[in-house]
């Protein structure tokens, strides 16, 4: 599978939890174990670690949970500095080495390649719900903020995802009155939507643009031989039907 989203932890949890902090710690491996799904990638290097100093004597629960799931690295980045956010996700760390990790951090999710997979930040120290990515302060780019406790991650995740809300088009042409007919979403069988959704799924997983949520979705239904549009319709919320001719790139 593809990854979708790449998730940042709070550097100073980190290194919290890897000296020996009991709270930090349990909280560190819940949200490991929130991670370890094939759509995400967690970002990591062991400069965190090394960041502690204090080395907890479960160190290789860690790795344990590390080898199971999907990591990403980070280089050290010279131009780090000139990646700024807002609001700032280094306020409030007066260690100059958690400080300059978090920069890291920040600079590597500006330039990643494409908008997919997208960043979440599991941040305990910042109540915004996004933060924006600015190098020059020129060309912005979104990272998506969530808490630190169970469940947090895995919920922020939930609220980006698009859902399918199907009021209009169906397997069959619908005369809607005045000359206008509803076009048909082949797909789309209200006993069962589970086709409909994995197509959604896809379209959304294929969707490389910045913008959340996106306007248009597209996605190729292999089954029926055509493409499907689909339109958001407000709060992440979207409908679907067959488009016959390819989306223009």
């Amino acid at each position: 599978m593809e990854k979708r989203w790449i998730i940042c932890i709070d550097v100073p949890l980190w290194v919290s939890a890897l000296s020996n902090n009991q709270s930090d710690w349990e909280k560190l491996m819940s949200l490991l174990d929130e991670v370890a799904k094939p759509e995400n990638q967690l970002l990591y290097r062991d400069e965190i670690r090394q960041l502690a100093g204090n080395m907890p004597d479960n160190l290789w629960v860690l790795y344990a949970k590390l080898s199971k799931m999907s990591t990403v690295g980070y280089p050290t980045d010279a131009n780090a500095l000139y990646v700024k956010s807002n609001p700032d996700v280094s306020i409030g760390i007066g260690d100059a080495g958690q400080k300059a990790e978090v920069e890291h951090q920040m600079a590597y999710l500006y330039k990643r390649d494409s908008s997919v997979p997208r960043p979440v930040m599991a941040v305990q120290r910042i109540k915004s719900t996004e933060v924006v990515l600015k190098k020059d302060n020129k060309n912005p780019r979104k990272a998506y903020v969530c808490g630190v406790n169970s469940g947090d991650i895995q919920n922020r995740i939930d609220s980006l995802e698009p859902v399918l809300d199907q009021a209009k088009h169906f397997m069959f042409e619908r005369n809607l009155g005045k000359g206008k007919v509803a076009s048909t979403f082949s797909a789309y069988d209200n006993q069962n939507e589970e086709p409909a959704k994995a197509l959604l799924k896809d379209a959304f997983m294929h969707y490389y643009g910045e913008e959340l949520p996106a306007k248009v979705l597209w996605a190729k239904d292999e089954a029926h031989g055509c493409f499907v549009k689909f339109m958001h319709s407000g709060n992440n919320r979207y409908h679907g039907f067959d488009e016959k001719n390819p989306p223009i790139v």
